[in-house]
């Protein structure tokens, strides 16, 4: 999002002229925004991504300068969720076995190094994950933007929803998250949904039933509107729950 670079004119200062300046100004921000959004949903300018060729050869397509189409070889995944649900943990997690994978250090030296501290996503983070030979575009979406997921919905071929199990006080909006996404129906048609319920390793095993009774799930409403839905329990903090969204991202379009 851009900065706020106007201010809105005092009440009772206001002129018919003044109005309408105001209301092209206004305008041309949203504009602007718009393209920018879509700017990044086309992916960075300096890129390198991994795809299957017609051989059955990996190959690795490097740009410098300009933007690669990468579209039909690298998906797209939201990640949204509440305040303190996770998500920039999860994936800082899975960043973190990636890079373990791809060298000779251990899971266990990686655990050890790994720094936990977060600070609330604002606005919008793309990462790209690699797994098994695989690419992955994620785009984590703050909850502070909550009211503007819907903006990216069409171009995502896959979502990861996050529930924190521990805060109880957290569950009213992760019901209303949820439910309000199934509003979107033509959005997810052909798509998969990973529900991830989180912070198992501070919560009861009481307490975790209890929310996803409050949730609802498992609805089969659900699966009218996405084409698979998956739950997992686990803990961000820990590999064997990174490693399981892992494995979804890059089998779950392939099932």
């Amino acid at each position: 999002m851009l900065p706020h670079l106007v201010t809105a004119p005092r009440q009772g200062a206001q002129s018919p002229l003044l109005g309408r300046t105001w209301a092209f100004i206004t305008r041309r921000v949203l504009e602007i925004n718009v393209a920018l959004a879509s700017c990044r949903a086309r992916g960075p300018l300096v890129t390198s991504v991994t795809f299957q060729s017609k051989t059955g050869e990996n190959n690795s397509l490097q740009s410098c300068g300009k933007m690669a189409d990468t579209s039909s070889a690298v998906k797209e995944c939201l990640v949204i969720g509440g305040e303190g649900s996770g998500k920039s943990i999860l994936i800082r997690r899975m960043k973190e076995l990636q890079q373990s994978a791809s060298s000779s250090s251990t899971s266990s030296s990686i655990y050890e190094a790994f720094n936990p501290s977060t600070q609330p996503t604002v606005g919008v983070d793309l990462i790209d994950v690699e797994w098994k030979g695989r690419g992955v575009k994620l785009r984590e979406l703050g909850s502070a933007i909550s009211s503007r997921w819907s903006a990216y919905f069409k171009e995502a071929n896959m979502v990861v929803y996050l529930v924190d199990t521990a805060d109880i006080r957290q569950w009213s909006n992760a019901l209303i998250q949820l439910y309000d996404m199934t509003s979107y129906k033509e959005e997810w048609t052909g798509k998969d949904l990973l529900i991830v319920m989180t912070k198992t390793d501070i919560s009861a095993v009481a307490q975790q039933s209890a929310c996803l009774s409050f949730l609802k799930l498992p609805n089969p409403e659900l699966h009218k509107i996405w084409r698979r839905v998956k739950i997992i329990f686990g803990s961000c903090l820990e590999n064997e729950l990174a490693t399981a969204v892992l494995e979804w991202l890059v089998t779950t379009d392939t099932k």
